[in-house]
């Protein structure tokens, strides 16, 4: 049986797991402000939040649960909305590559999955 040890220690999961953290690092390193890194970061952490509902249309639930959250918590609507837009739309079977943000998402789920 595997364990989770032996799949963090495995060379070609930390060789695909560190590329897959490159994609957020690149969005600073092309002259990405610090701030729109910040809320590709925070999407990147909350974008299967939906999983908690339902596997099936996570996308979207977790969207809005993300939303709900990060407003409860003070964050600026506009910021909030572009993480729900990033979210809503990271799966690739409904979503697109509608922001910067998105984009970067979208690229760091698929390194993460594949």
């Amino acid at each position: 049986m595997i364990t989770v040890a032996e799949i963090k220690n495995d060379e070609e999961v930390k060789v695909i797991m560190s590329i897959a953290e490159s994609q957020i690092e690149a969005l600073d390193s092309i002259g990405a402000e610090q701030r729109r890194v910040e809320l590709a970061q925070i999407a990147g952490y909350l974008h299967d939040i939906g999983n908690s509902v339902n596997r099936e249309a996570h996308a979207q639930s977790g969207a809005l649960l993300a939303y709900n959250i990060l407003t409860r918590m003070g964050m600026p609507y506009k910021e909030a909305a572009e993480i729900m837009m990033a979210i809503g739309n990271h799966d690739e079977q409904q979503g697109l590559p509608v922001s910067d943000i998105t984009a970067a998402l979208i690229i760091a789920d698929k390194a993460d999955v594949h």
